[in-house]
């Protein structure tokens, strides 16, 4: 162990003082059974260090254990029912619809007379200024007013008169802007807010950024959407004919017919705003390819960039604009990687981030705003988008295991850059950054620790599967790497928000809640698999439901609704019948026993009465459903599908979850560098700690406890 390593370690015995700083090192989705045994084999030794000289605890995770309602109830120490964060999904109030729930669709009005007051004022000044300068005495003391006045109205009025046309004609009345689903004042805004300098980086639900005042700076995180205002749509340009153009998850499949091993395709922008259409349709780019197959090869070109790439080799970034009108850009970042010249050609290009360097004004992804561009300035341009590792694409089989791990390791490296780059200055208290890495090789990779699982692939095995002991043998050097720098007197903690489980099984619970008389269907000729189109309008969403007929619904990956009189539109559940209905799905749902195993299915069923409490208690769902491992919620009634089984066997490469698996039995994971007293510690109590941490009052609806009083 490094000398230095020692040090920081044993400044855990100082008692913490006003130069003492507090960093928070977030791991999504760490598992704890994974870190034990990986320390017990040596692999992890400087979290080994943080255990046997401060403290290890499995953490305490929410209901449900997932990524958004987590790192929201950290931030604001409390329940979702104070968040308003239940789900990936919340439900629309009075519909059967969901929408995300961390970032929302919202506008911004623009005012259109004050920039034309603009325009004036600043042509006016410009000809005032010419003017002023034709007016000064010649020689023989006579003023020029006729060419004065001239140049005032070539100077002043004319422009303006047009910028005035132009705006009225370019700029709509409002543009889209983005709005936070997470209600409640993170501990790391007050912190900021009471003076404390305070860093927080890629905060998941955080969009819009939250006001900081002169002592915080942040980074929006998870939530984030790309310029389709998605959370990923990649795109794959290929010579193969698809009998479909959008994957169940998003993405773009392109058929390109080469002449002479040249084509042209569109790349899928964002929609045009400025557009006069009701229906407004994408804005579009150009990639122009030349495949040299002799060569293996393909030389690209996009927006006068021009790259030329061997199969599985990566791209710098990409440059790609969006142009409305000459008042309305938008400016993202991509990168490309050529998957094979044949005996296909296919090209992949990554989901467009905003660029960090040139965010729309209508988009407050940091604090101040210019951030993410002194960012992009110190480190160099990094991924603004909140999921910004594409699962999707693996998922889906349109690339493979190397690109998704290439395209995982680029990401965390950038991340660490960032985090490296605020934590080597002088001017913080408190910095904050929820890693997203463990979390995303654990969804696509766990597939390789178990050889039952219906997705275990023995010859993938051999490379892939230490995937996951390879990340967490990376977390752990960086975690090293932040000891070693750390000074005496700061503190260190370390969690993730949850844990893992094999997603070996997919569970239809609307399919269930049919073959059980709690929902009923009507008639219809077509029967498909439901895609995010249908969730996002393009499609219909509740193809064949009679609500007229129908108790209770799901949303979601686990929230299960009651179609209450006088709340849903077609509601027939009255109030006098609601807790006898959630009980009769709670009995019935619990006796769910999959029928090839004979296991149970369901572990707990819960009553939204028995976990949610606070301002937002209405908007919770009616009961959620806790899995036993090995079951999760299918995508399918996540979209809105009704599929025949209630129980389907996931093949699919995203073959480890967390989500709708019951919570006890899904802990996180806690290290901190000092001692603590408590044997349970839950993910509320960070916020609270890190405000006992700095002398702050605890506000009284944060319902932790803060872990590192004992040092004041």
């Amino acid at each position: 162990m490094s000398i230095l390593l020692i040090f920081a370690c044993a400044s855990v015995c100082v008692a913490a003082d006003d130069s003492s700083r507090l960093i928070i090192l977030g791991f999504d989705g760490m598992d704890p059974h994974l870190v034990e045994q990986y320390i017990d084999q040596g692999d992890l030794p400087n979290l080994k260090v943080l255990a046997d000289r401060g403290s290890y605890r499995r953490l305490e995770t929410t209901n449900p254990a997932q990524s958004p309602v987590a790192w929201s109830c950290f931030s604001v120490g409390a329940n979702p029912g104070y968040t308003n964060i239940f789900d990936f999904l919340n439900r629309i109030p009075g519909t059967y619809y969901p929408e995300f729930a961390m970032t929302k669709p919202g506008t911004m009005a623009v005012p259109k007379s004050g920039i034309a007051l603009g325009i004036l004022g600043l042509f006016t000044l410009i000809g005032l200024a010419a003017a002023a300068l034709l007016l000064r005495k010649r020689s023989d003391g006579r003023r020029r007013w006729t060419r004065a006045l001239f140049v005032l109205l070539a100077l002043a009025l004319l422009p303006s008169a047009i910028g005035y046309v132009l705006v009225q004609a370019w700029l709509p009345n409002e543009l889209p802007s983005p709005e936070r689903g997470r209600q409640g004042t993170p501990f790391w805004v007050l912190t900021a807010q009471a003076g404390i300098d305070t860093v927080a980086l890629q905060m998941p639900a955080s969009l819009p950024a939250e006001q900081m005042g002169e002592h915080g700076r942040m980074t929006a995180g998870l939530g984030v959407p790309d310029v389709r205002q998605t959370n990923g749509t990649f795109s794959i340009y290929s010579t193969e004919e698809f009998d479909q153009t959008d994957t169940e998850m998003g993405g773009k499949l392109v058929t390109v017919r080469p002449t002479d091993g040249h084509f042209v395709a569109p790349i899928f922008g964002p929609s045009d705003v400025a557009s006069p259409l009701p229906q407004k349709p994408d804005l579009k780019a150009t990639i122009e390819g030349w495949i040299d197959e002799p060569g293996n090869r393909v030389r690209v070109s996009i927006q006068q960039q021009q790259f030329e790439l061997e199969p599985g080799q990566w791209s710098d970034w990409v440059d790609i604009s969006f142009c409305s009108n000459p008042l309305i850009k938008i400016h993202g970042v991509a990168r490309l990687c050529l998957l094979e010249t044949a005996p296909n050609f296919r090209l992949y290009l990554s989901p467009i981030n905003f660029d960090p360097r040139a965010m729309p004004f209508t988009v407050e992804y940091s604090y101040p705003k210019n951030f993410s561009a002194q960012l992009a300035a110190e480190v160099g341009v990094y991924k603004t988008l909140g999921w910004a590792v594409d699962t999707w694409s693996l998922n889906e089989n349109r690339v493979d295991e190397q690109q998704f791990f290439e395209d995982l390791m680029f990401t965390y490296e950038a991340r660490k850059k960032i985090f490296l780059n605020e934590f080597g200055k002088d001017d913080w208290r408190l910095i904050i950054f929820p890693f997203m890495v463990t979390d995303r090789v654990g969804h696509m990779c766990w597939r390789f620790l178990d050889p039952e699982s219906p997705a275990y692939d023995a010859q993938l095995a051999v490379q892939w599967g230490d995937s996951i002991q390879r990340v967490y043998i990376e977390v752990d050097r960086f975690v090293g790497e932040v000891m070693s720098k750390m000074r005496e007197g700061d503190r260190l903690l370390v969690l993730s928000d949850h844990g893992f489980h094999p997603f070996n099984k997919a569970v239809n619970i609307n399919t269930w809640l049919v073959r059980n008389g709690f929902m009923t269907l009507v008639p219809q000729d077509e029967v498909r698999d439901r895609n995010l189109e249908d969730l996002f309008g393009q499609g219909e969403f509740w193809p064949n439901v009679d609500w007229s007929r129908t108790r209770a619904y799901a949303l979601g990956l686990g929230m299960l609704f009651v179609n209450l009189s006088g709340r849903e539109p077609q509601g027939i559940v009255s109030e006098e019948q609601y807790e006898g209905l959630q009980n009769e799905l709670v009995e019935k749902l619990e006796l769910l026993v999959d029928p090839q195993t004979g296991e149970r299915v369901v572990r707990n069923v819960y009553r939204r009465q028995d976990v949610y409490s606070g301002p937002f208690y209405e908007a919770s769902p009616d009961m959620l459903v806790g899995f036993m491992p090995g079951y999760r919620v299918s995508w399918q009634t996540a979209l809105g599908g009704i599929p025949q089984d209630v129980l389907q066997i996931n093949d699919r490469k995203w073959s480890g979850d967390h989500c709708s698996f019951d919570p006890p039995i899904t802990q996180g994971v806690f290290f901190s560098s000092t001692p603590i007293d408590y044997e349970t510690v839950h993910i509320y109590d960070f916020a609270p700690t890190a405000l006992d941490f700095f002398s702050l009052e605890i506000p009284q609806y944060m319902e932790g406890k803060p872990l590192l009083s004992h040092l004041r």
